[in-house]
């Protein structure tokens, strides 16, 4: 994925670190985390979303992709270690998101849904929010 970004990017600087270390100084026109917010506690979470919000530029976008709980747990489709894996609702990133930043949340919705099509996909399999970090 990095391979393919740096060649569609080649004006992009594009870095790859861990999420709990400190990120390095900004400000960003964007960042990406995928598959990797699931393993940081509520508390991580929503400190990587203050650790974002204070390095991204003026209509930067943080977006992310993750495992999440869905509302009837009879609805997980990924298997997950217990400890290891620390997944959290969309209401609650969302929540988290707002709460440790000024971020409006500008959708909850899975990619390619309608809002009403997207509940049931949301419990059943994936959901993603769009923040805008700009003042």
């Amino acid at each position: 994925m990095l391979k393919l970004s740096r060649h569609l990017l080649p004006q992009a600087t594009l870095q790859v670190q861990d999420v709990a270390d400190e990120l390095p100084g900004g400000p960003f026109d964007g960042v990406v985390s995928a598959l990797a917010m699931h393993h940081l506690t509520n508390e991580g979470k929503s400190d990587l979303f203050a650790r974002v919000a204070a390095q991204i530029g003026p209509g930067g976008r943080f977006v992310f992709g993750d495992v999440i709980i869905p509302d009837d747990p009879a609805k997980v489709v990924i298997p997950l270690d217990e400890g290891y894996d620390l997944p959290s609702p969309v209401a609650t990133i969302i929540a988290l998101s707002r709460t440790s930043t000024s971020t409006r949340c500008a959708s909850s919705n899975p990619v390619g849904t309608s809002p009403s099509s997207s509940r049931r996909r949301l419990r059943r399999d994936h959901g993603h929010a769009r923040s805008d970090f700009s003042p």
